[in-house]
């Protein structure tokens, strides 16, 4: 019997217009009949690849749906207001979020896109502490506004409810990685609980796959030259490298990851949309 064939796969991921993302790795064709995918990985390994995807595209997510218009909220809890269990905690957000979609519809505004980071510390007995939120919102809504609406709901005689805890407004910052930084501090922590929950209404990151459009030597040519601008750029029109990484393994060689932002000096650049290559807006 013929060895099993192997190819290699072109992965582009479009965060946006502003963002870029290339996997390169070799995958063999388990089409032959009677070929199986050997599985190989441990319970703890697909565990941590899982979590690491998940990481990956949360940073895809956020970079595809927000810039330097928009915010980060950071919402905490007077001691007063601290909530007892995690469910507490998020209908107090939930609540909120709706404050602020009634508010953006009195003022014409359409639904906010949003991602929220509920993260928390727990005792020993397992029950919660530390509570707080974290939000990523667009940023057509006033700072003054966003604040002032962290209350909770008014009692009868109140012309406003009472504030829930102390809040903060930040202006997003993004780098030549985008928002990867504020990310990763979001959905890294090495102790207590991280949970996050995107509107409906966000964009998804645009994947194309290409198979065969490399060679196992090309893939492996490339694996060396990952510190060359100049290479990607090529390969890559309207975009600037900003990162490339080759990693191999035994189990599936070598992969190579790049990480490109929009090149705004460039002439053209390809959307990742259907209607493909772009003409830079002239600012």
């Amino acid at each position: 019997m013929n060895p099993t064939k192997s190819f290699v796969r072109e992965k582009r991921i479009y965060c946006g217009e502003e963002y870029f993302e290339v996997d390169l790795f070799e995958m063999t064709d388990f089409s032959q009949k009677g070929r199986k995918e050997k599985k190989g990985k441990s319970k703890l390994k697909q565990i941590k690849a899982n979590e690491k995807n998940s990481r990956r595209y949360f940073i895809q997510l956020v970079n595809t749906n927000f810039t330097d218009k928009d915010f980060c909220v950071h919402c905490t809890y007077n001691r007063e207001s601290m909530p007892k269990t995690v469910e507490e905690a998020e209908k107090n957000i939930k609540n909120y979020i709706r404050r602020l979609q009634s508010r953006r519809k009195k003022e014409g505004l359409p639904a906010m896109k949003y991602i929220i980071v509920t993260e928390y510390r727990q005792k020993e007995d397992g029950t919660p502490t530390r509570i707080h939120h974290h939000i990523i919102m667009d940023g057509l809504l006033s700072r003054d506004i966003v604040d002032d609406l962290w209350r909770k709901k008014k009692s009868k005689g109140e012309k406003k409810g009472q504030t829930l805890g102390m809040i903060n407004v930040d202006k997003l910052q993004p780098d030549e990685f985008g928002l990867q930084a504020l990310a990763l501090y979001l959905t890294k922590g090495l102790t207590g609980r991280k949970k996050w929950h995107p509107s409906i209404n966000l964009k998804k990151p645009v994947v194309k796959k290409n198979d065969y459009k490399y060679s196992r030597r090309k893939l492996m040519e490339l694996s060396q030259l990952t510190d060359c601008n100049s290479v990607w750029q090529k390969l890559y029109p309207g975009y600037l490298l900003t990162e490339a990484t080759g990693i191999y393994t035994d189990e599936r060689g070598w992969i190579i990851h790049v990480k490109m932002r929009r090149d705004k000096g460039a002439a053209f650049y390809h959307s990742g949309n259907s209607s493909g290559i772009k003409r830079i807006r002239e600012s």
